[in-house]
């Protein structure tokens, strides 16, 4: 009665099982023990996060991976010196006492492997959705911009709503240039200052009009923004602005800052940071197209059909001089550049 015990013990006295079960052990006694003391504490701390969701899981699964793996190896070394007394494949027999004690911690195993995994994985999914990771955790890169959304108007809005948005195939992009980015911070190959526009970003449309959609404003608003000098008396000063929002968008008498979401603007950029925009089309909803053309930069027709065409989905204003083939002597459109809010418009 005591050959299968020695047998399913054998398999797992040997350096692999052991290192595997000395692995797991650890990592989920490190993981109780942690999660226990940030619940009971409730202090976050971003480093300690990504031991508790990443580090200690790997740590478990890793370890749980080298038990059998250890257990097949021995077995193999057994069979091969008497192959007619272990059978090709272990066999499961509850009749047997030790093997079906044996079953049983298996299942009750593996049912804890599951649901430690599980709360780590869940976890750790809302750890790299939180602005404590994103802002803190890559603090040498991310410091100047997490300065500044800590003081603006969005600081109660996570970055991942904004810069990801809802949907799993965003969320996989993101993933995806998340690991381009931690081989960047890794290799201290990262950009300083963080180089704008950034490309392949999600339009502002299907995420900031979640919260800001058009609808909702209307009419003109007045705001106030006051400033202090840098001198001894920090002598105030206020900016009285009234922002001409417009009527509602997406009618035939849309105006002010909205006017754009009921056309179809579309731009062409001749530099990487797209500030030198020689060209801009413009097409209302009757079918009509004006098309914009810088006087001092102007592009062939060649040059309009082989250049990249962007959609304009920011708010814009009057700062230069324009042609127009249709309505000339317009103003020219440039970006309008939110700095009181630190919010950078997408295109």
């Amino acid at each position: 009665m005591t050959k299968p015990r020695t047998q399913i013990s054998r398999y797992l006295y040997n350096t692999i099982s052991l290192i595997g079960i000395i692995l797991a052990a650890v990592a989920t006694g490190l993981i109780i023990a942690f999660l226990a003391m940030e619940m009971i504490t409730g202090v976050e701390n971003p480093y300690l996060g990504l031991l508790v969701y990443f580090a200690f899981p790997g740590m478990l699964i890793f370890g749980l991976i080298l038990v059998p793996i250890g257990a097949f190896r021995v077995r193999a070394q057994m069979r091969s010196g008497a192959p007619s007394e272990i059978p090709p494949f272990p066999r499961i027999d509850l009749n047997d006492t030790h093997k079906r004690r044996f079953f049983i911690f298996f299942v009750i195993a593996t049912f804890i492997f599951v649901l430690i995994v599980s709360i780590a994985s869940i976890k750790g999914f809302e750890f790299t959705e939180s602005t404590t990771f994103c802002g803190e955790l890559c603090h040498t890169v991310m410091t100047p911009e997490h300065t500044a959304w800590s003081n603006s108007p969005h600081a109660k809005v996570k970055c991942v709503e904004c810069h990801v948005g809802p949907g799993a195939e965003w969320y996989v992009k993101a993933k995806i240039s998340g690991l381009r980015q931690v081989y960047a911070v890794l290799s201290h190959s990262f950009p300083t200052p963080i180089e704008t526009p950034i490309e392949n970003l999600r339009p502002a449309r299907d995420t900031c009009e979640h919260c800001h959609w058009p609808e909702k404003f209307y009419s003109g608003r007045q705001k106030v923004f006051y400033h202090y000098a840098p001198n001894e008396d920090n002598t105030p000063r206020e900016i009285n602005l009234l922002i001409n929002i417009g009527g509602t968008p997406k009618t035939p008498h849309a105006k002010g800052i909205h006017w754009h979401i009921g056309s179809e603007v579309t731009y062409i950029a001749t530099d990487k940071k797209r500030l030198e925009i020689p060209y801009i089309s413009v097409k209302e909803k009757d079918g009509k197209v004006t098309e914009y053309m810088s006087t001092e930069k102007p592009l062939t027709k060649e040059q309009i059909a082989k250049a990249k065409k962007r959609s304009w989905t920011a708010p814009i204003v009057i700062t230069g001089q324009l042609t127009s083939t249709v309505r000339p002597g317009r103003r020219w459109m440039r970006i309008l550049s939110a700095a009181t809010s630190m919010h950078r418009f997408h295109m």
